[in-house]
């Protein structure tokens, strides 16, 4: 057992990791916050740890008994997987035994026919897929590269900066929000239109508004690296279709991609929003199942003829988070609906 002295000592390690608990648990949190957490708390448990001196044995007994959380590596890093205390089951920071054990299997439902060339259901909350048919597919991703967009222009401006339109701006192949040349808009409208009626001219307004075009869809695809999207690659902001198939992704990288957006508070707001006035435009999210499935929060169509209909989708109730995502698809609408309703047929996430 500890002594009195090493309870008082290691103390610091319990406030910080529930501290780093709590930071995990709020979500919608900017990945630096959630990072740095995570960093000056290892720092605190390190420092502790050798000022107490604790002895290996009696801190898995201490933690056993004592903590409810801790991040497994921080003991895997120190002692060893040999003294991970089997109440830690899960990879994820934050994840718990009992989190882990949901989806509960609830029965044997044949999986639905669809047209999509790749498909997969996440359970966000417990980060697991539920379902996957050629989800690491190479495929043209189309206007959803829109979302990496989104979140390289918000590293890149303040939201109320205002952006200047290039002439050539308003000429791109996409739907278009209706920008003419030289017309100013703040960067918060520009990525309203952009992820609510998929403007590619909006796209382009905030692709050159501080670099070179090329120099932006860099900064694209150096987030796509640092979110762990390895089998994806950005030719512009737009969605187009790259020569050759070199603008491409794979369900796996775009569920990377969309988790990550949807923890900016911004961009949740935005994709759950089904119109708005755009000067004096009004303009309509392109994703109709905002209207007809209840607990649709987003997140982001895309068509091209490369591509398909592709959507990431997103549903959220008081038991579950899920996020589906559809590429090369014929009905990208049914298909996401035939996988929600299979999804919520074959599990259950309650006891």
């Amino acid at each position: 057992m500890l002594t009195f002295s090493q309870r008082i000592k290691i103390l610091p390690i319990k406030i910080i990791l529930y501290c780093m608990w709590a930071v995990d648990s709020i979500g919608n949190l900017p990945d630096v916050i959630i990072t740095n957490t995570a960093r000056a708390g290892t720092v605190v448990v390190l420092v502790s740890f050798f000022l107490t001196g604790t002895a290996t044995n009696n801190f898995s007994l201490y933690v056993q008994e004592q903590m409810s959380y801790i991040p497994r590596g921080i003991i895997w890093s120190l002692y060893g997987t040999q003294h991970v205390p089997g109440m830690y089951a899960a990879d994820v920071l934050g994840a718990k035994k009992v989190k882990d054990e949901f989806p509960i299997k609830v029965g044997e439902v044949v999986n639905p026919v669809i047209t999509a060339k790749s498909a997969l259901v996440a359970d966000v909350g417990n980060n697991k897929f539920i379902y996957q048919f050629q989800d690491e597919s190479l495929m043209a991703p189309a206007s959803t590269t829109k979302l990496m967009t989104a979140m390289v222009a918000i590293d890149l401006y303040g939201l109320d900066e205002t952006l200047t339109t290039p002439a050539f701006c308003t000429t791109v192949e996409s739907s278009r929000a209706g920008l003419v040349e030289d017309e100013k808009v703040a960067v918060r409208e520009l990525i309203k239109s952009l992820l609510i009626a998929s403007a590619g001219d909006s796209a382009c307004v905030l692709a050159t508004g501080k670099m070179s075009y090329t120099d932006f869809v860099n900064l694209m695809n150096d987030k796509a690296r640092a979110l762990g999207m390895d089998n994806t690659y950005f030719t512009n902001p737009v969605g187009l279709d790259g020569i050759d198939g070199s603008h491409y992704s794979t369900a796996q990288d775009l569920y990377k991609l969309s988790k990550s957006a949807m923890r900016n508070e911004f961009i949740n707001e935005i994709v759950s929003t089904k119109d708005f006035m755009f000067g004096t435009v009004k303009l309509y999210n392109t994703n109709k199942l905002l209207w007809e499935i209840p607990h649709t929060v987003g997140v982001k169509t895309g068509t091209t003829t490369e591509a398909g209909q592709v959507l990431i989708y997103e549903y959220r109730d008081d038991d579950k988070d899920l996020m589906i995502i559809v590429m090369g698809s014929e009905d990208r609408f049914e298909d996401t609906a035939k996988l929600l309703e299979w999804a919520n047929k074959s599990f259950t996430w309650t006891r």
